[in-house]
């Protein structure tokens, strides 16, 4: 089935961006390509509302509640600035300060009691508390939470409803074309192994940096390729 798309509105901005993030149906974050730039841009009228230089460059945003978050580029660290005061550092919560070193993905993790994130480090992919940095919860291959994790690199991490209605954390591979799916308990429900179609003259490398689900697909965005894949769910092998 083929969808017609329109376009709804056009910005053009004098930056290169790197990583946007939608406030509301008006407004948008972005993340400039030095990795040294926040702002936040009118999409009707075209307009900068506010900027924020970072003092420690950043490789990932993502937007909570009225705070976004930033992901140390090269600093183990989440630090916060606040939307509604021009997109000052926030007091509250404080930075988190992580005791891994090159965490790579960072994610809101839904709506849920305590407001958290979830990051992919070396140990697994944690979810952390806002308020006091506590990891709340560890996600790995493995049945026992506690020991050393093998789980691959990550290069997307996101939390969605799978196609039962339930919250998953799926996690996209840097190294394999695979994805993780867990529960949200931490524990993995299935490792989805990606078959690449061979093409005349295509290259085999891929890098997905953005994932969404919608009923029983699975949306790519394949960073390396330029395209966007869609993966029938139904159809994958989920062998653990």
């Amino acid at each position: 089935m083929i969808y017609l798309c329109s376009v709804v509105r056009l910005m053009k901005v004098p930056l290169s961006i790197y990583r946007l993030r939608p406030l509301n149906s008006t407004f948008v974050v972005v993340l400039d390509s030095s990795f040294k730039l926040l702002q936040i841009w009118d999409m009707e009228g075209g307009t900068l509302v506010a900027e924020q230089k970072l003092e420690r460059p950043a490789k990932e945003i993502v937007v909570e509640g009225n705070i976004v978050y930033t992901l140390g580029r090269f600093e183990a660290r989440i630090d916060a600035f606040n939307i509604s005061n021009n997109l000052k550092p926030a007091n509250s919560p404080l930075p988190i300060r992580l005791s891994h070193q090159h965490c790579q993905s960072l994610a809101r993790a839904g709506e849920q009691k305590i407001r958290s994130l979830l990051v992919a480090c070396p140990s697994g992919i944690l979810q952390i508390s806002v308020q006091n940095g506590q990891i709340l919860r560890t996600f790995n291959e493995l049945n026992n939470t506690k020991e050393t994790n093998p789980t691959t690199s990550i290069s997307a991490l996101q939390m969605l409803t799978g196609p039962d209605g339930n919250a998953i954390v799926l996690a996209a591979s840097r190294m394999r074309r695979e994805m993780l799916m867990f529960n949200l308990d931490g524990k993995l429900k299935a490792r989805l192994r990606i078959k690449q179609e061979k093409q005349a003259n295509e290259k085999r490398l891929w890098l997905w940096t953005a994932l969404a689900m919608y009923d029983d697909k699975i949306y790519a965005m394949d960073y390396i390729g330029n395209k966007v894949e869609v993966f029938n769910f139904q159809k994958l092998d989920k062998n653990v």
